[in-house]
Protein backbone atom coordinates (compact mmCIF):
# COMPACT_ATOMS: atom_id res chain seq x y z
CA UNK A 1 0.00 0.00 0.00
CA UNK A 2 2.80 2.57 0.44
CA UNK A 3 4.43 1.43 -2.29
CA UNK A 4 1.24 2.83 -4.35
CA UNK A 5 1.22 5.75 -2.43
CA UNK A 6 4.72 7.03 -3.14
CA UNK A 7 4.25 6.34 -7.03
CA UNK A 8 0.66 7.96 -7.84
CA UNK A 9 2.91 10.66 -5.15
CA UNK A 10 5.37 10.53 -7.65
CA UNK A 11 3.12 10.47 -10.28
CA UNK A 12 1.97 13.49 -9.15
CA UNK A 13 4.61 15.49 -8.65
CA UNK A 14 5.92 14.78 -11.99
CA UNK A 15 2.86 15.79 -13.72
CA UNK A 16 2.69 18.87 -11.98
CA UNK A 17 6.08 19.66 -13.65
CA UNK A 18 4.94 18.72 -16.87
CA UNK A 19 2.23 21.16 -16.51
CA UNK A 20 4.21 24.23 -15.24
CA UNK A 21 7.15 23.71 -18.21
CA UNK A 22 4.11 23.41 -20.90
CA UNK A 23 2.28 26.60 -19.74
CA UNK A 24 -0.85 27.39 -19.40
CA UNK A 25 -4.13 27.76 -20.93
CA UNK A 26 -5.64 30.68 -23.12
CA UNK A 27 -8.91 30.86 -24.81
CA UNK A 28 -8.87 31.10 -28.60
CA UNK A 29 -11.10 32.27 -30.38
CA UNK A 30 -12.29 35.58 -32.82
CA UNK A 31 -15.61 37.15 -33.22
CA UNK A 32 -17.83 36.24 -36.26
CA UNK A 33 -16.97 39.29 -38.06
CA UNK A 34 -13.49 38.44 -38.42
CA UNK A 35 -14.84 35.24 -40.37
CA UNK A 36 -16.10 37.58 -43.18
CA UNK A 37 -13.04 38.86 -43.84
CA UNK A 38 -10.25 35.76 -43.19
CA UNK A 39 -9.64 34.10 -45.98
CA UNK A 40 -9.41 37.69 -48.29
CA UNK A 41 -7.08 39.38 -45.61
CA UNK A 42 -6.15 37.58 -41.94
CA UNK A 43 -5.05 33.93 -43.48
CA UNK A 44 -1.63 34.58 -44.73
CA UNK A 45 -0.60 36.58 -41.56
CA UNK A 46 -2.28 34.74 -38.30
CA UNK A 47 -2.63 31.73 -36.90
CA UNK A 48 -6.80 30.51 -37.11
CA UNK A 49 -8.29 30.63 -33.80
CA UNK A 50 -10.06 27.83 -32.35
CA UNK A 51 -13.33 29.23 -33.11
CA UNK A 52 -15.28 32.14 -34.67
CA UNK A 53 -18.32 33.15 -32.17
CA UNK A 54 -19.70 36.33 -31.14
CA UNK A 55 -19.05 34.18 -27.64
CA UNK A 56 -15.65 35.38 -28.01
CA UNK A 57 -16.71 38.59 -26.11
CA UNK A 58 -17.36 36.75 -23.20
CA UNK A 59 -15.51 33.11 -23.69
CA UNK A 60 -17.10 30.06 -21.73
CA UNK A 61 -16.66 26.38 -22.19
CA UNK A 62 -17.75 26.22 -26.08
CA UNK A 63 -14.85 28.25 -26.65
CA UNK A 64 -11.76 26.37 -27.69
CA UNK A 65 -8.19 26.74 -25.92
CA UNK A 66 -4.81 26.21 -26.68
CA UNK A 67 -1.38 25.55 -24.24
CA UNK A 68 0.40 28.68 -23.83
CA UNK A 69 3.77 29.92 -22.32
CA UNK A 70 4.34 33.03 -23.05
CA UNK A 71 1.28 35.10 -22.40
CA UNK A 72 -2.60 35.20 -23.38
CA UNK A 73 -3.75 38.08 -25.10
CA UNK A 74 -7.26 40.14 -26.03
CA UNK A 75 -7.27 42.01 -29.13
CA UNK A 76 -10.05 44.61 -29.62
CA UNK A 77 -10.27 46.66 -32.54
CA UNK A 78 -12.92 48.43 -35.08
CA UNK A 79 -13.14 46.95 -38.51
CA UNK A 80 -15.42 49.70 -39.94
CA UNK A 81 -15.47 49.34 -43.92
CA UNK A 82 -15.46 45.44 -43.28
CA UNK A 83 -18.63 45.38 -41.02
CA UNK A 84 -19.02 48.70 -39.02
CA UNK A 85 -18.75 47.22 -35.85
CA UNK A 86 -15.68 46.26 -33.28
CA UNK A 87 -14.48 43.02 -32.90
CA UNK A 88 -12.35 40.91 -30.19
CA UNK A 89 -9.52 38.03 -30.81
CA UNK A 90 -8.15 36.46 -28.09
CA UNK A 91 -5.16 33.86 -28.41
CA UNK A 92 -1.70 33.07 -27.31
CA UNK A 93 0.73 35.64 -27.75
CA UNK A 94 3.03 32.46 -29.22
CA UNK A 95 0.14 31.70 -31.93
CA UNK A 96 -0.64 35.31 -32.83
CA UNK A 97 1.35 35.99 -36.02
CA UNK A 98 1.91 33.07 -38.41
CA UNK A 99 5.67 34.55 -38.63
CA UNK A 100 5.73 35.05 -34.85
CA UNK A 101 6.15 38.54 -33.07
CA UNK A 102 9.84 40.39 -32.51
CA UNK A 103 11.46 38.71 -29.29
CA UNK A 104 11.80 42.07 -27.99
CA UNK A 105 8.29 43.06 -28.33
CA UNK A 106 6.70 39.44 -27.38
CA UNK A 107 9.24 39.71 -23.50
CA UNK A 108 7.91 43.11 -23.64
CA UNK A 109 4.02 42.13 -23.63
CA UNK A 110 4.79 39.20 -21.72
CA UNK A 111 6.96 41.07 -18.91
CA UNK A 112 3.72 43.86 -18.43
CA UNK A 113 2.49 41.84 -15.42
CA UNK A 114 0.26 39.84 -14.66
CA UNK A 115 -2.74 41.66 -16.04
CA UNK A 116 -2.50 44.72 -18.69
CA UNK A 117 -4.06 46.35 -21.08
CA UNK A 118 -2.94 49.35 -23.34
CA UNK A 119 -3.75 51.06 -26.91
CA UNK A 120 -1.50 50.42 -29.71
CA UNK A 121 -0.18 51.02 -32.60
CA UNK A 122 -1.18 47.84 -35.10
CA UNK A 123 1.59 48.68 -36.87
CA UNK A 124 4.28 48.06 -33.77
CA UNK A 125 2.77 44.40 -33.43
CA UNK A 126 2.54 44.01 -37.32
CA UNK A 127 -0.83 43.48 -37.12
CA UNK A 128 -2.68 43.38 -40.58
CA UNK A 129 -4.88 46.74 -41.11
CA UNK A 130 -8.28 46.30 -41.45
CA UNK A 131 -9.36 49.69 -41.16
CA UNK A 132 -8.11 52.67 -42.44
CA UNK A 133 -9.03 55.37 -40.23
CA UNK A 134 -8.01 53.49 -37.03
CA UNK A 135 -4.25 52.62 -36.28
CA UNK A 136 -5.15 51.92 -33.17
CA UNK A 137 -6.05 48.56 -31.28
CA UNK A 138 -6.90 47.90 -27.69
CA UNK A 139 -4.32 44.85 -26.34
CA UNK A 140 -4.44 43.03 -23.34
CA UNK A 141 -2.14 40.84 -22.03
CA UNK A 142 -1.88 38.25 -18.91
CA UNK A 143 -0.61 35.12 -17.20
CA UNK A 144 -2.06 32.49 -16.11
CA UNK A 145 -4.44 29.64 -16.48
CA UNK A 146 -7.71 31.09 -18.98
CA UNK A 147 -6.78 34.65 -17.60
CA UNK A 148 -8.16 36.30 -20.92
CA UNK A 149 -11.33 35.57 -20.18
CA UNK A 150 -12.15 39.13 -19.07
CA UNK A 151 -15.19 40.98 -20.51
CA UNK A 152 -13.76 43.77 -22.90
CA UNK A 153 -16.54 44.88 -24.84
CA UNK A 154 -17.44 47.99 -22.47
CA UNK A 155 -13.25 49.02 -22.44
CA UNK A 156 -13.89 49.70 -26.21
CA UNK A 157 -15.29 53.16 -25.51
CA UNK A 158 -12.15 53.91 -23.73
CA UNK A 159 -10.46 53.00 -27.05
CA UNK A 160 -12.61 55.36 -28.67
CA UNK A 161 -11.97 58.06 -25.99
CA UNK A 162 -8.37 57.63 -26.27
CA UNK A 163 -8.14 58.21 -30.22
CA UNK A 164 -9.96 61.51 -29.60
CA UNK A 165 -7.86 62.86 -27.04
CA UNK A 166 -4.71 61.85 -28.98
CA UNK A 167 -6.36 63.80 -32.30
CA UNK A 168 -7.42 66.76 -30.11
CA UNK A 169 -3.98 67.44 -28.75
CA UNK A 170 -2.56 66.58 -31.85
CA UNK A 171 -5.12 69.56 -33.40
CA UNK A 172 -3.78 71.68 -30.57
CA UNK A 173 -0.07 71.35 -31.16
CA UNK A 174 -0.33 71.61 -34.78
CA UNK A 175 -2.33 75.33 -34.19
CA UNK A 176 0.90 76.47 -32.20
Amino acid sequence: MATLARSALRYAVENNNNVQRLGFLCYSCASTSYLQIWNQHLLGHYFPPKNFTDSCWKPGPEVGVHTCSTACFTIVEEIFGHTNREAVMRGCIDRLLLFGLDDDIKTAISQLGPRSCRTIDRHLLNLVSLSDNVPLVLMCSCTGNMCNSDEVQNTTNSVNICIFLVLLLLCLIIRR
